[in-house]
């Protein structure tokens, strides 16, 4: 997904330009060509209630092309400047959203919005000066979300971060999850330390609210040539998992200990994959099988 948001700088300097993303007011304000496509997409629906535009820019080899991304009343919009075609947009309502990730690495961002389609799923890079506008549109769509009617709403016991928490990982969930959402399961995991010089799987935790999953990795996992080597410990991913769409997983035992691959939605499911120790794996079974609970009767 997001083919579009982030592609090799071949052939041009990797120097670090970092135009900062800006809040718009109104359609008007919006730059050309974006502007008229977005007034024909809002023409029947108003005014946006979010605007966000990022101008290009390239940081560690990667060049990220324009892009404006808009809030409507219950779907997201993401327009990305295309040397070949102009301009390419991608939208999907809030509801059809089944993963909505924000990571960071240093001044670089990433919000990715996966709704099981190439044609409704993008990742809108930024600088993270703009992190705050980002993070409330994840709060926007978060606030969108369907409530799922087999979750335990309404009922059961409203968590709070544990005070053990690694602090990276208890300030990232009080500053990403709203806090009017309940948490109703945590299961947290420690650092899985890399052997035969392989990078270390990061730590992280899992908390579940009535309508999604909130995934925190204090670091970036490994990737493949991105970000350089050694960088990764300075970033950090927040995923939410839309609980609409049925959830099925398995957890692994791999070389570094074990991994659980979760799959959100039928047909062509989006996946995760996420490492942590054996140690902690009961603990993270329990809070997923939590998941399967019947609600109470007066519930169903």
């Amino acid at each position: 997904m997001g083919t579009l948001s982030t592609q090799l700088a071949i052939g041009r300097g990797a120097g670090r330009q970092l135009p900062f993303p800006e809040s718009l007011d109104s359609i008007n304000e919006v730059a050309e060509p974006f502007r008229s496509l977005m007034a024909k997409r809002f023409a029947q629906e108003g005014a946006p209630r979010a605007i966000i535009h990022t101008p290009r820019f390239e940081t560690y080899g990667l060049s990220v092309p324009e892009n404006t991304l808009a809030i409507g009343s219950d779907f997201w919009w993401v327009a990305f400047a295309n040397g070949e075609s102009g301009v390419v947009a991608r939208e999907a309502s809030f509801a059809k959203t089944r993963v909505i990730e924000l990571s960071q690495l240093l001044l670089h961002g990433e919000l990715r919005l996966d709704a099981g389609e190439a044609e409704s799923s993008c990742v809108v890079a930024f600088n993270m000066v703009g992190a705050d506008l980002f993070r409330a549109v994840v709060h926007e769509i978060l606030a969108g979300l369907p409530a799922n009617p087999a979750a335990n709403v309404g009922f059961g016991t409203t968590l709070k971060a544990d005070p053990a928490l690694p602090f990276k990982l208890r300030s990232a969930m009080q500053e990403s999850m709203p806090a009017t959402d309940p948490v109703r399961g945590l299961a947290s995991w420690p650092e899985v330390t890399g052997k035969a010089g392989r990078p270390p799987v990061p730590a992280g935790l899992l908390a579940t609210s009535d309508r999604y999953l909130c995934i925190i990795l204090d670091a970036l996992p490994p990737r493949s040539g991105q970000p350089p080597a050694g960088l990764n410990a300075w970033g950090k991913v927040v995923t939410f998992v839309n609980r609409a769409f049925p959830l099925a997983w398995t957890l692994l035992a791999v070389e570094q200990g074990s991994e659980l691959c979760l799959l959100v939605g039928h047909g062509r499911a989006s996946s995760l994959r996420i490492g942590l120790p054996s140690a902690s794996v009961l603990a993270l079974e329990r809070v997923l099988d939590a998941l399967r609970e019947t609600p109470p009767l007066a519930l169903h």
